[in-house]
Parts: structure tokens; C-alpha cells; sequence
């Protein structure tokens, strides 16, 4: 072995050749060796047909920093010219931008590369010919060979040397191409030697267990293996594989390896064992850093060389103290309000910006281009949408009280921005006030509630040298009342209705003065009460003529104001710097004055299409009674559906705005009268698996009605859009799609979680209502959608040369995930499309259809084929350390991954946790406690995954959620493990992360504690976290009914109530309270249990605000004995209309 060989990749890779343009449409193609007449190995290139180039290369599962390509021709008359030669790589999103030039966790949107989507850049090489060996080697990356000027400057890797690539080919003029005796290339890595001891029974657990097995190296080799504290029973064989089992007693193996020294690359070796016992893999680079212990399999490992012993490693780690945060909340005091909005960072108002998405990569049939989501919204900060129910039509309104509407955020369609004449894009409204007027751009500038803390319905607050304003702004129809709001076509005008107030707060008389500016700047005038634009203020042709006016053919009414008999109107020019407009009225003032302590009202109305006549519908505008009206619609709409009161109320307000975000974020589509529910009101299109979090929270509510009517377009449009991935059919395929008439629009997301989640949400909406009428219409998309998973999944059922499964077999067909663009086989995806069916099956079940038991029988061998998919990820994938210093088994995010995946989103937010979701691993699993461990230290407070906290002291109010903490079902895992203390950790975190409590609105996710990203209103997260609550107060698993299991201790403390009514479940409607009078020894309940139909079992929690232990219980009078005072729960089965229970401490 010569000293500090160089790796060759090509031994970790596959040679191959490719065909295809198009995404779906892109195959790799094995290149096999051919003998010569000496039997030498060669290869010949290859083509896609007799006229295209050929060509040969190498591709990987992970993306490989290349350096050099060494080729050697097999005949020497045949070899190519060196300069004739092109050496192509397969390019997307390499070079990445440095994670340091991303704000926290924006890291998880860089993008990662995938063989489907890219182009062959042909690199910028010098070569070395000597006789028949041709070596080629890289000059630096810049515009010439990869013409885009901000990647290259925003690039981690500067001036690279290297091109990182997951697949690279040498391409020939000829036709067939020269045959090839050898082709290597290479990275930086270099081969090093050691030796590693793996012990097996070392610890507890271990009474004797059967550890023979195999062992074998990724990016690597195995040279030999040798005994350690063997028995005569036990052996060593061939192909590195043993005979050992330790009985009582630690046994292992020596082995001699040699590793790629590139120890942060993807170089990495990696050492995997499979034995009959456990199996595993661990990385090199791990061990040289120091000893490894997987505690859970009692496996310790080092190098040889490395004098210490397993139980003075396992002593040193126990001396250390240190624990891993999951086992350390049960220390903690539970989690309370009080004490996560103290600890986390509030959400600032004013640093506020929208989410980046790169651009959707094009197939040959998915032709829509994501429209630039990149803009700042740093001039907005926060802000409120206003509207009425399924309008498309929205005003914004700003943490300082300034309104504005954007046609690109409205997502318009057909002749959705016909009437909107506005002098740009977009159109502000600004209120300073003062005779310097200040327009409250920062922080504290003023205060935001919503009426009764809940209706859409804003006091924006502020003093201004001792006048006290006050601005009520709420939305209506302009020509109609709010409450024939489900009777419209979608595309009705909407108005802002705005009544400022101005009191004196001193002695004195003072002098009130509210200025009015309209952005993109325009020349106004004042008019019988309405406030007119006659023309936008563009640039002149001079510098005499900095500013002029382009005229309207008429003028456009901006809005009409009311000042209630009292000041005066002023049309004036307002100046915000030295460069703007002179000279042009550009600004309307209202002044007037007020005597001490006087408060007076100016009333306000703004179109948000442009009129030009009818001027009687503003001027005839009444506020009183529009706002009686508005107060009147949203309260019904509340009332109707499920009402949740407990002890903390912020939740209760939250709880109780959130519906009315979601019916002013649905869009209904005026011709086809489908609607549309995007995941948030602003700038998100169509995205099927967050609107069914919204439609979910609508059936938990028992807004059955709308929930089926926003579930329609699903069904309707069914089919009709290809999915974003590998897929060879589209019928039957779910996935989000919005209409204008005739047209169909699928959006920009693309997910193909769509699929499960919508076949889940269909399946659950009839569970809920069971209404047997809608599920005969909609059985056949039902079925249709299962076909469409058993019939695409069929592809992946192939196997590896040595006839083994591959690691995707029975999985769905490589696709988009969620925002992370790249195909792979990812478990999430899979997940839900499996959970989709399994729902879809139990209702078979029930309805004794003839399909039940194909299809039943096809959802089984699916969730097998993803388990094993999984295991055999987690197999391979190397153990992760834990804060304690042991380590754990990692699951990753899909198939082929052998360890991380890039960033947070995918490594957290849509990570193995939903498998346990999702009924593919069970709750109880050894496994479900290695996610959550490694989420808790691994994920959650890393700069890489989440966000860096002090872990000295917010580890505990700061982790345990994602950076977008609602895509995450931790805390529901958490719940149903009865692991209390850290679900409730995870409810008030998740809120006091995301909420701005003022007004009751969601940050989208969260780039660092304190950093709101994303338009508003996020509905999808808001309701998702109402969907989690929920289950808190109230969940169904299989034939049993759950109640107030995830209740906060503090919310029983003696005199609150916890109330639950009108809860729609799989059986019916139930309502409960629970009353405490812990004073006096008792905690009452209240049930009404479903009458639909009967669950088996309820079980009902009551959770002691001092964990007192209970001592009996009485229902309906009469002494009861089926409880669990351990578990603090008590079980019914002999159910009545009203059941009256004491629980007794």
C-alpha cells in the first residue's frame, strides 16, 4: 500500500450512462464490464441513439467533491484527442450559499441536488495526457462556465477547485466511444488505516444474546477481523463474518479498516454490523474523536489502541451528570404561559419578513413557475388581514395602523384585478399624526388589540404630544350586508371601514392634526367628502422637472371621510426626503381642536377597487351599523361551532379568532363556486396538506358544511395535474389545485404529501359526520386515490444485482417533498399516503364494501414495505450522540440516506417523527424514543437544525420545537405516550415561539427566538395547533374515546374550570367540564358522551394541580372502581346522557 493513497470514488459509486431531458423522464443505465481475449475488464461508452454523443461516468447517492478524473484507454490507436474530450457534471443548486449568510434556521431552504433535476455543465479542465492515460483536473468555478454571478459570490465554496457533483461523465465525439481500461476519480480524501475494538453485552441489558454477524464499510474496507474474549463456541469465518454469543459477559470483534480520511465529507466511512442480535453503523471519524456507547444495545466501541475500559468509560459518563434534555423535563416544574412568554423573546412587529422559495424545478408536464416569493417585507413588519368570508378580495392592515393591498399577494386570477386602478403594484395608506407627522415606524409606536380579543375588528393606539388616537378599522361589503356572506360569488367589493379618534389628554386646548399619504405617491384633492387621485407622481424629464403628475382620464375615489361637523380637510405636500416630491399634493390633513380632555370621531371609508362613479355607496356608508353587523356575523359564527374555555386566556381568544382567519383566507372561485383554502391568506397558493389542517379544524368544530364544500375542489379536480416526482400516471392522484372557471392552476408548492393527506382528510370528514350520503358520492375518488398509490409504488419493487430488496422498494416513486424541492423516497411522504389508505380501509370496513379486503390487504403490505425500508435506513445510518454522551440509532428522512440530511426542514420538520404519526411505528417503540431524544439534543438547539439556544439556561422554555413548530407532532406523540409534562412543554413553547398575543395571529415559523417569518394569516400552523389542543382536551384511538388528557396541572388549581362543548369526534358530539375544588378534596366532572354511536371505553383524565394521588371516585352517585390512580385517569363503559363524576383526594 503506498503511503497516503488517494480514494478512488469510483469504487463507492456506479458507472453508468444516461438518457432523458426531462425530470420524469431521466434514467441511468448500468454500464457492465466486458473481458477481453487476457480476460481484462474494459468498458465501452455508451449513447441514446446513433447520432448523439457518447459517453460514460460515475453517479452517487450523495453529492461528491471531485478534484480529478483519471482515464486510461484500453487500445492505443483509439484514444481521443485530450482537448476533444468534455468532461461534464450534473449541476442545480451546487454552489450553496455559506449557512452563515442565512438569517437562524433559513439554512433549511438551501437547496439540495437530486439526479432528475439539472443540466451537464460542461467544467472548465486543464488535462495530462501521458501515452494512454489522460488525467483531467479543474480550474477554478466562476461565470464563464457557470454564468450566474450571485451564486458564484454567495458561494460556500469560493473559487472551487473542485466541482460537487452526484454524478460526472467524460463525453466523446465518437459514436462508439474508445473502450476504457480504467476510469478513477477523486476527491481530496485520503486512505488511512486503524483498528477498532467493538465490544457487544456491555451493560444491563445484555443477559446473552446471539451476536453473530457481519461486518462491511461504506466509503471504506474491511481487511480482516479478529476475536475478543471468545469462547471456544464462539468463531471467526469468512467474509468477515463471526460466531459469537456473549452470555453474561462482553464479547466482540478487532477489525482492521481502512477509511477515507475526509472526516466531515461525504467521503465519511461509515462501519455498519449486522448481527443476529442488533444491527448497526457508526462513523469512523465518530469513534477516532472518541469511544462510542449505544447504551440501548450495549455496544461500546474505540480504537485498539485506546487503553480504556468500557465500564471506566461508562463511570466517566455517569460522573458527568450529564443528561440529555428529553430525560431532563421530568425535573422541571411544568410548563406554564407565565413562564414561556417570559423566556422566549417576544416576536418583534417591525422584524417581520416574507418566506424565500426557490423556483419550482420544470418537468415536461408541470410547466408552472413559482412567482418570486424573495421580497422583503420589511416596510410592512406584521400585519392583519381584513376581509369578508371567501372573498378574493383583501386589505392588509400594518402594526402601525397603515393599510395597504398587493395584487401579486392577492394571487389573482381571470378578472380579479380589472377594477383595482392603483398607481402601482400595490397601494398604501398612511396615517401620521403631528404637525411633523409621525407615522409610528418602529417598535413601541403603538398598541394593537382586537375587539373582545378576538373579532376581526383592530384598535391601533398611539399618543402624539399629549393627543391621545385611537384608529377602529374593520371590512365589510361595500354594497351589501356581511351576513349574506355565504351567498356571494367570491368576487364581490369589499371596503374598510376606519373611525379615528383624537382625545387631549391635558388642560388645555390643543390642536389634533391626522395626515393621510397614499404610496406609490399620487396627486390627491379633497371633494364634497371624497378624497380623489388625479394622477400618479412619476419622474420628470428634467432636474428642473424632478416630479410631475401623469394624469388619470378621471379621477379615481380613494376614499371618503366623514369629519362629523367639526375641522378642517387640507389637501398639503408631504416631504419624507430630500429627493421626493416637491411641490405636489400628495397628502390629505385633517385638523381640528380640541378643548381640554375633548375627544372627537372622524370616520373613514376606502374602496379597494378604484371607483369612479357611484360615489352614494361610500358616502351612504353608516359605521355604527356596519360594525353592529360585523360584531353580529363573526360572534354567530363562533357560537355555532365547538367552544373551548380553560384557564389561560390567551388560548380562549386564539382559539376563537382563528376560524375567522380562515374563512378570510378561502377564496371562492366565482365561476365554478370551488373553493380554494390556501395555507395562509397573503401570497400562498393552493397547498393540499395544509388546507386539510384547516379543514380538520372545521370538522373538530362541527362546521361540517364548509369543511365538505372546501374538500370538493379535491375531488373535482382529481387527476388533473401530474405529480411533481417520477410518477408514470396521474389518475386518481390528490393534490392541491385552484380554478378560475375552466382553469386549472396547481400552484407553486407541488407537494406530494399532498396525496395522503387529502385521502386521510376526505376518509376522517366522513368519521366525523358520518354522513352516508356524501360518502357514496365520493367512494369512487376514494378508491381511485388508493389505486393510485398500489399501482405507482409498483415501480420501486426492484432489487439489487445480488437479488436483495432496494432500499426504496414499495415506496411511492421519487417526488417532492414539501418546500425542499429535490426527488427522493422520503418516509413522510409515504407515510401519510399509507395513513390515507389505512382510514380509507376501516371505512370499507364499516360499510362492508367489497374492495375492503384488497385494499386492506394492499395498505398492509405497504406499511410493511416502508418498515423495512426504514429499518434498513436506520441500519445503515450512523448512531448520533445524545448530550449524555451515549448514543442513539438515527432514523433519517428517507431511503439511501446514510446519515443527515440538509437542514432542519427535512431533517426535523418532515422527519421520522411522522412515521410515528402515522401508525408505522408504534408509540411505545424503543425506536419513537431515539427520534425524540435526538430532536431534543440534536435538532432543536443546533445552529445546523434549529436555532443555537443557551443551553445553560432556555434549554427548557427555548427547545423542544421546531423551527416551524406545527409541522412537528412531537407534542401529540408525546401526549399519547403519556409523557404529560413534555406535551405540555411542547403546547406553551410552540405558542410562545409563534403567537403575537396582542392580536392572535401565527408567525409562519420562526428563523431565531423572536424573528416572525411568513405572510399572514398562517393559517394552516394556527389551525393545526387548534387541531393539536384539541387532542389535548379530547382524541379517539381505535373504539375508545380520550378526555382531557393533556390538560396543564395549573388549570385545575382550585376554583378554574376546564370546558369542552360541542366537540365532534368519531362518535358523536360530547361535552364535558371539569370544576376543581381541590381546597375541599375534589375535582367534578360534567360529561355528555356521544349517542351516535357507543365508544367502547372513555377514558377521562384529571390531573391534580399538586399530582395528589386519587382516592376514590363517585359517577352518578354511586361508588366507582375502574380507575388508575397512578395514571390519573378513570375508565367508563356503562355510559348515561349526563354523567355527574367526584374524583375524592
Amino acid at each position: 500500500m503506498v503511503k497516503d493513497e488517494l480514494v478512488n470514488l469510483v469504487e463507492f459509486g456506479k458507472i453508468k450512462w444516461w438518457s432523458g431531458k426531462y425530470p420524469n423522464e431521466i434514467e441511468s443505465h448500468l454500464i457492465q464490464p466486458l473481458k477481453d481475449e487476457e480476460g481484462n475488464s474494459y468498458w465501452l461508452p455508451a449513447a441514446e441513439s446513433r447520432e448523439s454523443e457518447s459517453h460514460i461516468g460515475v453517479e452517487w447517492n450523495e453529492p461528491r467533491n471531485v478534484y480529478n478524473l483519471e482515464v486510461i484507454y484500453k487500445e492505443d490507436e483509439f484514444i481521443p484527442k485530450p482537448d476533444s474530450v468534455k468532461v461534464q457534471y450534473w449541476q442545480c443548486n451546487w454552489p450553496t450559499p455559506a449557512p452563515e449568510r442565512l438569517k437562524g434556521a433559513k439554512r433549511g431552504w438551501i437547496g439540495a441536488d437530486d439526479s432528475y433535476h439539472g443540466e451537464w455543465i460542461r467544467a472548465n479542465t486543464k488535462v495530462t495526457a501521458h501515452k494512454n492515460k489522460h488525467i483531467y483536473s479543474f480550474e477554478h468555478l466562476d461565470i464563464v462556465e457557470l454564468p450566474d454571478e450571485q451564486k458564484i459570490e454567495e458561494a460556500e465554496d469560493w473559487n472551487a477547485f473542485f466541482r460537487k457533483t452526484l454524478k460526472i461523465r467524460l463525453v466523446f465525439k465518437n459514436n462508439p466511444g474508445p473502450a476504457i481500461a480504467d476510469l478513477k476519480v477523486y476527491s481530496k480524501s485520503l486512505w488511512k488505516h486503524i483498528d477498532l475494538d467493538i465490544f457487544f453485552g456491555c451493560g444491563e441489558n445484555d443477559k446473552g444474546r446471539d451476536w453473530s454477524g457481519t461486518i462491511e464499510a461504506y466509503n471504506g474496507r474491511i481487511k480482516d477481523i479478529r476475536p475478543l474474549d471468545f469462547d471456544k463456541d464462539d468463531a471467526i469465518a469468512k467474509n468477515h463474518a463471526w460466531k459469537c454469543r456473549t452470555k453474561g459477559r462482553p464479547k466482540g470483534i478487532r477489525t482492521h479498516a481502512m477509511y477515507a480520511n475526509g472526516l466531515e465529507s461525504s467521503d465519511s466511512t461509515i462501519i455498519t454490523l449486522r448481527t443476529k442480535a442488533k444491527s448497526f453503523s457508526f462513523l469512523v471519524g465518530d469513534v477516532i474523536k472518541g469511544p462510542i456507547f449505544i447504551k440501548d444495545y450495549d455496544v461500546f466501541i474505540k480504537k485498539s489502541k485506546e487503553q480504556i475500559d468500557y465500564k471506566v468509560y461508562l463511570n466517566q459518563l455517569a460522573s458527568s451528570n450529564k443528561k440529555s434534555i428529553y430525560d431532563l423535563v421530568i425535573f422541571q416544574p411544568e410548563q406554564s404561559y407565565e413562564r414561556a412568554f417570559k423566556e422566549i423573546p417576544p416576536l418583534q412587529k417591525i422584524k417581520h419578513e416574507e418566506s424565500a422559495l426557490p423556483p419550482l424545478q420544470k418537468s415536461k408536464d408541470v410547466v408552472t413557475a413559482l412567482p418570486s416569493l424573495a421580497e422583503v417585507l420589511q416596510k410592512y413588519g406584521r400585519y392583519l388581514i381584513l376581509g369578508c368570508e371567501g372573498n378574493r378580495q383583501e386589505f392588509a392592515l400594518g402594526f402601525n395602523g397603515h393599510l395597504f393591498a398587493n395584487k401579486k399577494f392577492l394571487k389573482p386570477y381571470g378578472r380579479d384585478i380589472d377594477k383595482l386602478l392603483w398607481p402601482g403594484m400595490e397601494i398604501q395608506y398612511k396615517f401620521g399624526t403631528g404637525d411633523t407627522p409621525d407615522f409610528r415606524e418602529r417598535e413601541d409606536g403603538c398598541i394593537q388589540s382586537l375587539k373582545e380579543g378576538y373579532l376581526p375588528i383592530v384598535a391601533t393606539c398611539w399618543i402624539d404630544r399629549e393627543i391621545e388616537y385611537k384608529e377602529e378599522t374593520f371590512t365589510s361589503f361595500l354594497d351589501d350586508s356581511i351576513k349574506h356572506s355565504l351567498l356571494k360569488r367570491g368576487d364581490e367589493d369589499i371596503v374598510c371601514l376606519m373611525q379615528f379618534s383624537a382625545r387631549n389628554t391635558t388642560k388645555g386646548k390643543k390642536q389634533a392634526k391626522i395626515w393621510l399619504t397614499i404610496q406609490p405617491p399620487e396627486e390627491l384633492s379633497f371633494e364634497d367628502g371624497f378624497i380623489l387621485a388625479k394622477g400618479r407622481v412619476v419622474l420628470g424629464e428634467t432636474v428642473k422637472d424632478k416630479w410631475k403628475i401623469q394624469k388619470y382620464e378621471e379621477p379615481l375615489i380613494r376614499a371618503y371621510i366623514n369629519v362629523n361637523n367639526k375641522g378642517a380637510l387640507t389637501a398639503k405636500t408631504y416631504v419624507s426626503k430630500l429627493e421626493n416630491t416637491h411641490g405636489i399634493s400628495n397628502a390629505i390633513v385633517y385638523e381640528v381642536e380640541l378643548d381640554s380632555y375633548e375627544e372627537h370621531t372622524i370616520n373613514l371609508a376606502i374602496p379597494f377597487v378604484s371607483l369612479i362613479k357611484n360615489k352614494n355607496l361610500l358616502s351612504s356608508l353608516r359605521y355604527n351599523e356596519k360594525l353592529r353587523e360585523v360584531i353580529s356575523y363573526w360572534k354567530n359564527y363562533i357560537d355555532e361551532g365547538m367552544q373551548v374555555n380553560v384557564p389561560d386566556p390567551i388560548i380562549n381568544d386564539f382559539y376563537k379568532a382563528v376560524p375567522i382567519h380562515v374563512a378570510i383566507t378561502v377564496d371562492k372561485d366565482p365561476i365554478s363556486g370551488l373553493y380554494e383554502l390556501p395555507p395562509a391568506t397573503y401570497e400562498y397558493g393552493p397547498c393540499g396538506n395544509e388546507a386539510c389542517w384547516q379543514i380538520r379544524q372545521l370538522d373538530y368544530r362541527g362546521y361540517h358544511k364548509r369543511a365538505e364544500e372546501y374538500l370538493e375542489a379535491f375531488i373535482q379536480l382529481q387527476g388533473k395535474m401530474p405529480f411533481d416526482g417520477n410518477f408514470k400516471s396521474k389518475e386518481g392522484s390528490f393534490q392541491a389545485c385552484g380554478t378560475y372557471g375552466d382553469e386549472i392552476h396547481r400552484g407553486v408548492f407541488a407537494y406530494n404529501l399532498d396525496h395522503g393527506f387529502i385521502l386521510f382528510q376526505l376518509a376522517e370528514h366522513y368519521l366525523l359526520t358520518r354522513d352516508d350520503k356524501w360518502l357514496t358520492r365520493i367512494l369512487p375518488n376514494l378508491l381511485k386515490g388508493c389505486e393510485f398509490i398500489i399501482r405507482e409504488r409498483a415501480a420501486t419493487m426492484g432489487r439489487e444485482a445480488n437479488g436483495s430488496k432496494r432500499s426504496e422498494y414499495g415506496l411511492l416513486p421519487a417526488g417532492h417533498m414539501e418546500d425542499n424541492q429535490e426527488w427522493r423516497h422520503w418516509f413522510a411522504v409515504n407515510a401519510y399516503a399509507y395513513y390515507g389508505m389505512k382510514l380509507t380501509t376501516d371505512i370499507l370496513k364499516k360499510i362492508n364494501h367489497s374492495e375492503a379486503e384488497r385494499i386492506s390487504k394492499e395498505a398492509r403490505a405497504y406499511c410493511k414495505d416502508i418498515r423495512e425500508a426504514v429499518e434498513k435506513a436506520m441500519i445503515e445510518s450512523p448512531v448520533v450522540k445524545l448530550l449524555d454522551g451515549t448514543c442513539v440509532p438515527h432514523i433519517p428522512a428517507r431511503a439511501r440516506l446514510r446519515g443527515r440530511e440538509l437542514g432542519w426542514l427535512r431533517e426535523g420538520g418532515y422527519g421520522p417523527l411522522h412515521l410515528v404519526g402515522c401508525d408505522i411505528i408504534k408509540l411505545d417503540e424503543e425506536i419513537t424514543t431515539w427520534i425524540l431524544k435526538d430532536l431534543e439534543d440534536n435538532i432543536f438547539i443546533s445552529r445546523e437544525f434549529g436555532w443555537p439556544i443557551d443551553l445553560e439556561k432556555h434549554w427548557f422554555s427555548q427547545g423542544g420545537v421546531a423551527c416551524q413548530p406545527l409541522l412537528l407532532n412531537n407534542g401529540i406523540v408525546y401526549l399519547k405516550r403519556g409523557q404529560i409534562k413534555h406535551a405540555i412543554r411542547w403546547l406553551y413553547n410552540s405558542l410562545g415561539v409563534s403567537l403575537y398575543p396582542d392580536v392572535k395571529v401565527f408567525a409562519e415559523w420562526v428563523s431565531e427566538p423572536g424573528h416572525g417569518v411568513g405572510p399572514f394569516y398562517k393559517t394552516s400552523d394556527e389551525c393545526e395547533f387548534l387541531n393539536w389542543l384539541r387532542m389535548f382536551l379530547v382524541y379517539e384511538q381505535k373504539n375508545k374515546l380520550f378526555l382531557a388528557m393533556g390538560t396543564a396541572r395549573n388549570w385545575l388549581k382550585d376554583g378554574k374550570t376546564i370546558t369542552v362543548k360541542k366537540s365532534a369526534t368519531y362518535f358523536g358530539i360530547v361535552n364535558y367540564e371539569l370544576h376543581s375544588k381541590v381546597t375541599s378534596g375534589e375535582i367534578e366532572a360534567t360529561l355528555n358522551p356521544p349517542k351516535r354511536s357507543i365508544p367502547e371505553k372513555i377514558v377521562i383524565c384529571f390531573r391534580h394541580p399538586e399530582k395528589k394521588r386519587i382516592q376514590s371516585v363517585i359517577v352518578n352517585g354511586v361508588k366507582h372502581q375502574d380507575y388508575d390512580a397512578d395514571k390519573e385517569v378513570i375508565y367508563l363503559t356503562k355510559l348515561s346522557d349526563e354523567m355527574k363524576i367526584v374524583v375524592k383526594y
